[in-house]
């Protein structure tokens, strides 16, 4: 188990979950009422599809997945996901604790239908605070970028599909009433903070070292 853990560090990137979730616990806990409302009138002309809990839950295995999968095959690519994930995530915590907001879009939901009865379970363990933004957009780009960060995924086919999935999380965001429309698209930004930063600037460090490496050899 030593050998295997010396050989394999960088399955301590893993361990940011546990911290993610109790510094996000901690400041859902102490948001008070008074918060800042995200909102735009184009979320007045989004409906509520309750069908698109379905593509809403399914963030948690794509995250998972494309974790493992880079974790067991592209360790370079998963040190990037992990890089993607720590910085979008923390951002967006960091963004919430500067500007507490919330959203008041969710409707009443009083159908019996499993859709209905998963969303209002939804809305029951994950509150109407700390939206701003998104942090399902933020992850969720994160892991396409890995998707196509890693040359173990093969095939047009697999990768549009991935690509169709992760469209369909961002959207169920709003859909279901979870978000604003404002959260997508701050989410969006933090996106294109974390590829500038991991697939540019740290990526290149990481190529740098590489190469240095092989020349000292």
């Amino acid at each position: 188990m030593k050998h295997y853990f010396s050989k394999n560090r960088h399955i301590l990137w893993f361990l940011f979950l546990p911290i993610y979730f109790l510094a996000f616990g901690l400041i859902e806990k102490n948001i008070q009422s008074d918060y800042w409302v995200s909102y735009c009138i184009i979320d007045d002309y989004i409906p509520f599809v309750k069908e698109f809990v379905v593509a809403y839950v399914s963030w948690y295995p794509l995250l998972l997945g494309v974790a493992v999968w880079t974790f067991l095959k592209d360790k370079q690519a998963f040190k990037r996901y992990a890089w993607s994930i720590i910085i979008g995530l923390s951002l967006s915590v960091i963004i919430c604790i500067i500007l507490p907001n919330g959203q008041d879009l969710r409707p009443e939901i009083i159908t019996t239908d499993i859709f209905s009865k998963s969303i209002n379970y939804l809305y029951l363990i994950d509150t109407n605070t700390n939206v701003f933004p998104s942090m399902h957009v933020v992850a969720t780009i994160a892991a396409l970028f890995a998707v196509f960060d890693t040359k173990t995924i093969k095939g047009v086919v697999t990768k549009s599909a991935l690509v169709i999935l992760g469209i369909l999380i961002c959207l169920s965001t709003v859909f279901i009433k979870q978000h604003s429309i404002l959260d997508i698209f701050s989410g969006l930004v933090i996106g294109i903070i974390i590829y500038v930063i991991v697939y540019v600037l740290i990526k290149r460090h990481m190529k740098n070292n590489t190469v240095e490496g092989a020349d000292d050899q």
